[in-house]
């Protein structure tokens, strides 16, 4: 039992590690992403997708295909951000109400919650997609799936607070 306990303490202190150590590749992106500006104004995010597929040197062919495939994930995006939004209003409204309803507010932050991932799985499929394009899918849609039911898809594995 104590080696079972102590293979324990040491598999998760070797996690902690590994989470806590920076890889350069990780402080490259840390500080692209503090330069980068906010995309809060509609359509924006699709614009500058636009742009860098237009400046990139893919081929016409390429380019056709990553911009239709921006087209698809911003329509999903503006239906999922505009859901995500109704249902905040109604939990705003409901969570404020005399009497509280719980049963009501679960059920908003269930649907808040499957708007939230299904927002998650229209980012990853079109990065999935575009990694096709360009020639340098590496990680398999298995892998995502492992990744997903071990994060977000097991009961009570997240909660909105």
């Amino acid at each position: 039992m104590k080696f079972s306990l102590m293979k324990a303490f040491v598999l998760v202190g070797s996690f902690a590690l590994v989470n806590c150590a920076e890889t350069p590749v990780a402080k490259q992106i840390d500080k692209e992403v503090v330069n980068e500006p906010a995309h809060t104004q509609k359509g924006e995010l699709a614009r500058k997708g636009y742009q860098a597929v237009e400046n990139s040197n893919l081929s016409a062919e390429q380019k056709l295909k990553i911009t239709h495939l921006i087209d698809q994930a911003h329509k999903e995006s503006v239906k999922l951000t505009e859901e995500d939004s109704k249902l905040k209003g109604v939990l705003i409204e409901t969570i404020t109400a005399t009497p509280y309803k719980t049963a009501k507010v679960d059920e908003l932050k269930a649907r808040l919650r499957k708007v939230s991932d299904e927002k998650l799985k229209n980012t990853m499929h079109a990065i999935r997609e575009v990694q096709k394009v360009v020639g340098v899918a590496t990680a398999s849609k298995d892998h995502e799936e492992i990744y997903r039911e071990l994060l977000f898809e097991r009961p009570g594995a997240r909660e909105l607070e």
